[in-house]
């Protein structure tokens, strides 16, 4: 939905959450005048103090708290639906002419740039931020965005069509979609949040948003090891990027690597850099599955525990591919160096731990902590690299 047919409507922000309040601060941005009503199941005073003074101080809000939050639905003409609102919650109150949207809607909308959507049960979040700096290697301006606890709309003013946009999209942020973004990553499928879509059958529709709207000049990587996986892209109107992921037990990692190489193929670098995206594939990425700390990656906060350790801060520069295997070799013999590397990333690893802030940090840090690199299938992902490098 386009901003511009915003300004005669009356609009209902539905969820007063992480996304519910930069919706309502862009809206505000946009609408200074505007009635704005917000709906929530939580009570005022549950909110953070910052956020109850803000509301108090804002004279054109109509504020809907508590148990009967939804009631209010069908007095007015668009619904911005938070991600943890469900539908069945919604639907009830809703009348024909009404209009259910979301912050990712009106993402998809009004976004000059390009947008790289991913989504799957499993290893979606460590994807999108290996694609993600993956672009930023080559001089791409890109953001990561999304699921991955950075809501959208506060880029959107300042988005220009040179700028791409890693989106990390969740069943609950498709399942209202009405766009699908230019290119579409799909990992896995099980059967998961069932509490609320209710069935699989519903959870998976969610999940196909990501590409239903997908034309011909739009791209669809997916997983054809997948079944379910297979049968959404089959019917998928873009192009078709298959991908076969590899694991071996144990290993320190779960998402795919093979879906990051074919996202950078299709996004050139920078013309001031001509370095090109997948070279922090070939050059950090090894290093850091070797060393066991892909999980580094998905947070800002684990970046000095690689970025401090020897071999992972020679890694942060292109290498020529001579000098690259030379140090791969001398990685593997020294085994009193790796050791110690390991020692290393588990002292930082304990560290950042114990000083995570949110829940949602402390199970990032459990689920990625380093283990000994012997327990990683490099080979795996060399082989990989080899055979995507052509494509």
């Amino acid at each position: 939905m386009l901003i511009s047919e915003l300004k005669n409507k009356e609009i209902l922000i539905l969820g007063f959450g992480r996304e519910g309040q930069d919706t309502f601060l862009f809206l505000r941005k946009h609408f200074p005048s505007k009635n704005l009503g917000i709906a929530d199941r939580k009570e005022f005073e549950e909110l953070p103090l910052q956020i109850q003074r803000m509301l108090n101080a804002d004279r054109r809000v109509v504020l809907y708290f508590g148990a009967d939050y939804a009631k209010p639905v069908n007095k007015y003409d668009v619904v911005v639906k938070s991600p943890g609102i469900p539908l069945s919650a919604v639907q009830p109150h809703l009348k024909k002419h009404q209009i259910l949207t979301s912050q990712t809607n009106i993402f998809f909308a009004n976004c000059p740039g390009k947008i790289v959507g991913i989504t799957g049960t499993k290893g979606k979040s460590t994807v999108s931020t290996l694609i993600a700096e993956a672009l930023k290697s080559g001089g791409v301006r890109t953001q990561l965005v999304g699921n991955i606890e950075q809501p959208v709309l506060q880029f959107l003013d300042e988005a220009t069509k040179e700028d791409v946009f890693v989106y990390e999209l969740s069943s609950f942020q498709l399942e209202t979609a009405t766009q699908s973004p230019h290119i579409a990553v799909f990992l896995n499928l099980y059967p998961e949040h069932l509490d609320h879509h209710v069935t699989f059958k519903t959870y998976a529709a969610s999940k196909a948003n990501i590409t239903k709207f997908q034309t011909a000049d739009d791209y669809l990587i997916y997983n054809e090891k997948d079944e379910e996986v297979s049968r959404i892209a089959k019917a998928s109107k873009a192009k078709l990027l298959p991908f076969s992921p590899t694991f071996r037990t144990g290993a320190a990692y779960a998402a795919p690597v093979q879906p990051v190489f074919l996202a950078a193929k299709l996004l050139p670098p920078s013309p001031k850099r001509q370095t090109p995206p997948w070279t922090f594939l070939e050059t950090k990425l090894p290093r850091l599955l070797w060393a066991g700390m892909i999980g580094a990656l998905s947070s800002r906060l684990w970046q000095n525990a690689y970025c401090k350790a020897r071999y992972a801060r020679s890694s942060f520069f292109p290498q020529p591919a001579q000098k690259l295997k030379r140090n791969w070799k001398r990685f593997v013999q020294s085994r009193k160096k790796t050791a110690h590397y390991t020692v290393f990333a588990k002292a930082r690893w304990q560290r950042q731990l114990s000083c995570a802030t949110s829940a949602r940090q402390r199970a990032l840090f459990a689920c990625f902590r380093p283990r000994p690199p012997a327990s990683i299938c490099f080979a795996t992902t060399k082989s990989a690299v080899m055979n995507l490098k052509n494509l």
